[in-house]
């Protein structure tokens, strides 16, 4: 038992010295505050870990003794964090929290907890079973990494997956669950850190807890969908380009650049968000050097899984260039005939708006308030919060208009702006969870707003807004956790759980008991 318990607190302390190794000879222990240092370091470390675990696998070093080594070489650099460890302690212990945020963190401990209980059951979602999750056991199995010709989940970027691993080695499926837990909660730990930058901290909580109880949220981070734990990038990205722009020093650009290039690493996606904040870095003064220096960490972190797919393929983001490369390379994988059918049946039916301005403006609001099936927004959604916010978020800037250019904020309102045009415009699949990872700048840039608003006599109706949504989202948490606390509580085997979970379940027991491999 102890073992899928140990093996994701042993990933926690690897991806905390990965990071603490980038992070402090860079000397940032300058600029960053000391919760900051260690969120920040995580996020790294989580992209550093599936950098290295590729590696691994690549070489065909998938066995457990391998991967245990992997994981304990991380752990003696996390004595780099030992001061600030120390610090945001003491800092903890003297806070004395009134009672706004004591029902916020009553509330952080109520979601933690109904985590724990998700975490218990064996996976059920159907992607994670279909690849997020699947895809490790094969390798696993093989005891290396192997190429996957498989259009959508087998040849995409998968370095978050690559996380998954070592967990799933070492612990066991159990351990694997957990990990996926846990570091969904160092997401939430990160968007905190980054609210209390800007925020009071009644305000950064009440952030934080929209986020763990948003709907898109609860669904991803106890599986092994990978959007949550994209947000780590995101979140180290947009605010690094932020901080080179008003520090003028290339290390942040250097910062972003293996943010945005871990974030390309983990899913197509990623390609758009560096794009966006690449453009950010280019329009300021400093452009050229922050430019070769997010550049180089682009290259360094985000380049592995579009060379493997090159390397296999010819196409690096296999099988999107096959209309443009079908000429000049020999797609053994791929014909005319798969194209066609990815374009008129996959991504025809997930992009039901059509990509036109009129249809840019109003995703947002057709997927808060219609719900189609296509974006997946009923039960992965982002809630009522963004709407609600909206009439005196427009006020905020409008009254604050003549700041706006000029606050810290506004390279990550940018970068979240050109992301989502650009996400948009593209073809790519509508679904609401794919503008998870840039979720927590949307958050944080209504919450300024709002806050800024309260100090001029809006304070009733912005509470009101928060409590009904956190109200609402806390009861859809308990909800979404039933089904798994009755396999906890009720001690359910495992193929009842999945018979009543999984559709089509029924038949596996048989097929595994009566059919041969071949």
């Amino acid at each position: 038992m102890m073992l899928p318990i140990l093996t994701p607190l042993f990933e926690v302390l690897a991806c905390l010295g990965f990071g603490a190794l980038i992070l402090k000879p860079l000397g940032f222990a300058r600029w960053l505050r000391a919760d900051e240092i260690i969120t920040w370091s995580f996020g790294l470390g989580f992209g550093v870990l599936g950098w290295l675990t590729f590696l691994f696998g690549w070489a065909g070093f998938f066995g457990k003794l391998q991967l245990a080594i992997l994981i304990l070489s991380g752990l003696p650099f996390v004595i780099l964090l030992r001061q600030e460890t120390v610090s945001v302690w003491r800092k903890f212990c003297n806070w004395t929290p009134n009672l706004v945020e004591k029902l916020c963190l009553a509330g952080i401990v109520l979601v933690f907890a109904f985590d724990v209980i998700e975490a218990i059951p064996p996976p059920s979602d159907a992607d994670t079973l279909a690849y997020h999750f699947a895809l490790p056991k094969t390798y696993l199995a093989q005891e290396r990494l192997e190429f996957v010709p498989r259009a959508i989940d087998g040849a995409v970027p998968l370095l978050v997956n690559m996380t998954y691993v070592p967990a799933l080695a070492l612990g066991g499926e159990r351990g694997l669950t957990l990990w996926t837990m846990i570091s969904g909660w160092f997401a939430g730990a990160l968007f905190l850190s980054l609210c209390l930058r800007y925020l009071t901290p009644k305000w950064s909580i009440s952030t934080v807890l929209i986020f763990f109880t948003t709907p898109a949220v609860i669904y991803s981070s106890g599986s092994g969908h990978v959007e949550v734990r994209l947000t780590l990038f995101a979140i180290i990205g947009a605010l690094s380009v932020a901080q080179a722009i008003k520090t003028g020093d290339w290390r942040f650009a250097l910062i972003a650049g293996l943010a945005a290039g871990f974030f390309m690493g983990g899913k197509y996606t990623g390609l758009l968000f560096a794009a966006a904040a690449g453009a950010v870095i280019l329009f300021q003064r400093r452009w050229l050097n922050h430019g070769l220096a997010m550049a180089l960490g682009g290259a360094i972190a985000g380049c592995q899984w579009y060379l493997w797919n090159w390397v296999h393929t010819g196409d690096p983001v296999f099988p999107v260039l096959y209309n443009y490369l079908k000429d000049i390379i020999d797609y053994r994988y791929w014909d005319q005939a798969h194209a066609d059918s990815l374009r008129d049946l996959y991504f025809a039916h997930e992009t039901p708006l059509e990509r036109t301005l009129l249809g840019l403006i109003s995703y947002p609001f057709i997927a808060t308030l219609a719900g189609l099936p296509q974006f997946e927004s009923g039960r992965t959604g982002f809630g009522p919060l963004v709407l609600l916010l909206l009439p005196f978020v427009t006020m905020s800037i409008w009254i604050n208009r003549k700041k706006i250019l000029t606050h810290e904020i506004f390279p990550l309102a940018t970068i979240l702006l050109i992301f989502y045009v650009t996400w948009f415009l593209s073809g790519s699949s509508q679904k609401v969870r794919h503008m998870l990872p840039v979720y927590p700048l949307l958050l944080v840039c209504f919450a300024i707003a709002s806050e800024r608003l309260v100090h001029i006599n809006f304070r009733g109706p912005i509470t009101s807004v928060f409590a009904a949504t956190l109200g609402l989202q806390i009861v859809i948490v308990m909800l979404f956790s039933v089904n798994s606390a009755k396999y906890v509580f009720y001690r359910e085997s495992n193929k009842s759980y999945l018979t009543r979970t999984v559709s089509g379940f029924s038949p596996v027991p048989w097929i595994n008991n009566n059919l041969s491999m071949d």
